[in-house]
């Protein structure tokens, strides 16, 4: 997933600090509370197709900025990234399905999250340049035994244009204050229409590492909304050769 990728972008150096603004200092911040050698994350997706509710079970796996896998246990099939090419594995088929450009931005096995947001690598200040800066306290569902509960959050909010050219969507990030990560995030379009939001929370430590172990997206287009589970996280795990092998 875009948020649950690991980053593995470069440190501004000392000479590039000097002139940063204070948003691309923050925006820098989080690149460095999200980055990690490699990644492996079990997860639940939990989505519908028509009336009916699904699970999909999920195995992650990430390595550089360039690589990334998505298996599905349940279901059978499998998604590798290599950079900008996307290669799909289905059970009924003998090849697999090469894609490429705007695939990225098409929903994941029909729920609200979309390729990139699961497979991505998120590049905050390498990507994106922070157009304004507020503060807000917002509510986070998050889940509590058997049903859910809502967090409150104190937020810095960061409107983000693109560095890409016009074709990419303008973005809203709110980071959480105490824990510098990122908590909601809205994706408009070119005209100003609301795409889509997705909320973080749950916050847990693997390796002295933060991470959401709940994720909510909600596509507004389609009126659709999804959940993501992290239930099993391993950073700078030593992944097994030939596990992005096409």
């Amino acid at each position: 997933m875009k948020r649950l990728a690991a980053i593995a972008l470069l440190v501004p150096t000392i000479a590039l600090a000097a002139v940063m603004s204070p948003v691309e200092k923050l925006l820098g911040s989080l690149e460095a509370n999200y980055a990690s050698r490699t990644a492996a994350f079990s997860m639940r997706l939990l989505y519908h197709n028509g009336d009916e509710q699904r699970t999909a079970e999920l195995e992650f796996f990430s390595s550089g900025a360039d690589r990334s896998l998505i298996t599905v246990k349940n279901q059978g099939g499998r998604f590798l990234r290599l950079a900008d090419k996307l290669l799909i594995y289905s059970p009924a088929a003998n090849r697999p399905v090469k894609l490429s450009g705007r695939v990225f931005e098409r929903s994941f096995m029909g729920s609200a999250f979309s390729f990139a947001d699961l497979m991505l690598t998120p590049s905050f200040s390498g990507s994106y340049t922070g157009q304004a800066v507020t503060s807000e306290t917002i509510g986070i569902v998050v889940p509590q035994g058997t049903g859910e509960a809502v967090e409150k959050r104190d937020c810095i909010v960061v409107q983000i244009a693109s560095r890409m050219g016009p074709l990419a969507y303008r973005r809203e990030i709110w980071i959480d204050r105490e824990i510098n990560m990122v908590v909601r995030e809205k994706t408009y379009s070119l005209s100003g229409r609301h795409l889509k939001t997705i909320e973080y929370g749950d916050f847990r430590k693997a390796k002295k590492r933060l991470y959401p172990a709940y994720l909510r997206a909600e596509d507004h287009g389609r009126s659709a909304v999804s959940l993501l589970f992290v239930d099993v996280v391993e950073f700078d795990k030593t992944l097994p050769a030939g596990i992005f092998n096409p």
